[in-house]
């Protein structure tokens, strides 16, 4: 077993693309060692990146550059957990979710009667998530309204 498959099994339960991540490490190293990108000894040139996990346990990239020129949208899409509310009435249920920049053709909603699953996918953001529901829903009874970043879904209750 080579390096990167006693890598990759320590991180059986996520779904990472570690040759993207080692793509993206050589292409940063040459932007260091580029003449443009180097430091002197008083304005050293920091690059790097953190991982971290959303609630979901998926992994989010992020780069970060004291070179601002250097830093260039990540290899791998970053999830962001958008926030979000679910507000129950007697007859209904409407779900807010602030999702600036993204247009309506990026989202997607499947609803069923105990769950919505919400996906975004856009240039600049990626996100999916699964919402139970405390009560079933009508799904053909779904109304979404997009303005300003915010969604709105709102369903009827199941009777």
């Amino acid at each position: 077993m080579d390096e990167l498959e006693k890598k990759q099994k320590r991180f059986v339960n996520i779904s990472f693309d570690f040759e993207k991540m080692e793509k993206m490490l050589d292409e940063m190293m040459e932007k260091v060692m580029s003449s443009e990108a180097k430091g002197d000894k008083k304005n050293p040139v920091i690059m790097g990146f953190a991982i971290n996990f959303s609630d979901s346990g998926k992994p989010q990239l992020k780069e970060f550059s004291n070179k601002k020129a250097f830093v260039e949208p990540s290899l791998i899409p970053i999830q962001k957990e958008p926030l979000m509310r679910i507000d129950e009435e007697q007859d209904s249920i409407t779900i807010t979710a602030e999702l600036p920049g993204v247009e309506g053709r990026d989202i997607k909603i499947e609803p069923s009667e105990q769950k919505i699953l919400l996906s975004v996918c856009s240039k600049d953001f990626s996100y999916s998530k699964e919402i139970p529901l405390k009560s079933p829903i009508e799904p053909k009874s779904m109304q979404e309204s997009l303005k300003n970043g915010i969604l709105e879904v709102l369903f009827k209750k199941l009777k």
